[in-house]
Order: structure tokens, then C-alpha cells, then sequence
């Protein structure tokens, strides 16, 4: 799986300096729950940073990759009661593939599929942290994407992306959970 990152992180670097081909930085946030875990509202923040590239087909279409780490999970506090509260930490390094189209000349919408491979996992609740190798999580996560991009100038942008989980990311057959965020992004051209 290493090997897979290593590649595609070489390709999306060849990719970024070849004719045609556009790319940069994007850091940001998100804002998630996870579906299954009975608790309900985006409470849990966390980190999403990365690079990227893109490709325009002609004017009104392109293709936008991405190789990011990105925070997930889910996230109860009660203040009357510590002991009822709940966190799920979940880190990615994840790879979209949105397929774009410029709605005007400054907002473009995307849509697609991402590939995360978990690579930490953290389960808080009243009776302390559960070891990760007892949490049943699984390596991968697959996700649909839907995004909204603002250009600010020829270099700055912003967007919010909204993505679910097409699979469960447990592997437990009768515990099914799915991630659920949004997350905000402030990306920089090269």
C-alpha cells in the first residue's frame, strides 16, 4: 500500500509540471460525524492538508486529483455528565478524483470518488481509550464527493466539499458505521 502512495505521489508531481496539467497546496478543515455511531451532529473538527492537480479539457470541464491527510470521526460532550462522552478519531491519507465543470468564470462544481487509507484510529468513551487493535476499523474507506469552488484570484481559491462513506468503515457486519463531513478548503496555485 505504501508503494500505491509513493506512486501516485510521483505521478501527481510529474503531472503538476507537465504541459497542460496545473497544481498547489490546500489546507483546511473539516466537520464530521459518523452515521452509526448514534450520535448525531458535525461536532468532530479536524485537519485536512495536501496537494494537488488538475486538468482542464477544454473550457467548461477538467479533472482535479488530490493526495491529502484528512481528519474524520465523530464527537459527543455532555458538560453535566463527563463520563458520557464520546469521540472517534480517524486519520486518512486520502486520494479524490473529482471530475469538474466551470459554472462561471469563478465557481466551479465537482463531483466524484475518493480512496482513504486509514492510518490511525482512536476511540474515546467513558471507560478511556480503546486500544486501536481492538476498534475493528477498516484500512479503507471509499467515499462519494460533491464540491463547490470559489476562485478568488488566478492563484486562491476556496471550496467545501461534502463526502459519505459508500461503505461501512467497520468491519463488524452488525455495527455498520459511515463517515459523514464537510470539509473547507484554502488552496494556492503554482
Amino acid at each position: 500500500m505504501k508503494n500505491i502512495f509513493l506512486f501516485s505521489f510521483l505521478l501527481l508531481s510529474y503531472f503538476i509540471n507537465a504541459q497542460g496539467f496545473k497544481g498547489g497546496v490546500i489546507l483546511g478543515g473539516t466537520a464530521s460525524q459518523v452515521d452509526g455511531d448514534q450520535w448525531t451532529g458535525y461536532h468532530k473538527v479536524g485537519l485536512q492538508a495536501g496537494i494537488y492537480s488538475r486538468y482542464n479539457f477544454n473550457e467548461s470541464w477538467g479533472f482535479l486529483t488530490e493526495i491529502k491527510y484528512i481528519q474524520k470521526g465523530s464527537l459527543k460532550t455532555v458538560k453535566d455528565n463527563p463520563q458520557a462522552n464520546f469521540r472517534i478519531s480517524l486519520s486518512y491519507i486520502e486520494l479524490p478524483f473529482l471530475l469538474n465543470y466551470k459554472l462561471k468564470e469563478n465557481i466551479t462544481l465537482g463531483a466524484g470518488l475518493s480512496y482513504g487509507r486509514l492510518i490511525h484510529a482512536e476511540v474515546d468513551d467513558a471507560g478511556g481509550t480503546i486500544p486501536e487493535d481492538q476498534l475493528n476499523y477498516r484500512k479503507y474507506d471509499i467515499n462519494s464527493i460533491i464540491q463547490f469552488k470559489y476562485n478568488v484570484n488566478k492563484h486562491l481559491w476556496v471550496d467545501i466539499k461534502f463526502a459519505y462513506s459508500l461503505n461501512s468503515i467497520k468491519e463488524d457486519n452488525y455495527n455498520k458505521q459511515w463517515n459523514n463531513l464537510f470539509a473547507f478548503g484554502l488552496g494556492y496555485e503554482f
